[in-house]
């Protein structure tokens, strides 16, 4: 299953959509800065949250209320 069918994310597969370390996605996770998930012990990132949370950071977010095609990332941007 591709990531473009999935709904929530593993940290490691959120980690190399984004680049960065596993241990860095989890302490964003602990310190509440980036969308997330508890499912028990399980950590999950919601796909939309952090493509939503990326523009947001990224100051994107007003840019995109002017553009109507939305662009999802996908493991092919990485």
């Amino acid at each position: 299953m591709n990531n473009e069918a999935k709904l929530l994310l593993s940290v490691k597969e959120a980690s190399e959509l984004l680049g960065v370390g596993t241990g860095l996605v989890y302490e964003m996770v602990r310190k509440h800065e980036i969308p997330h998930i508890r499912l028990g012990r399980l950590v999950k990132i919601p796909l939309q949250g952090l493509e939503t949370w990326i523009a947001q950071e990224s100051g994107l977010a007003d840019d995109a209320s002017e553009d109507s095609s939305p662009h999802p990332i996908t493991a092919s941007d990485t």
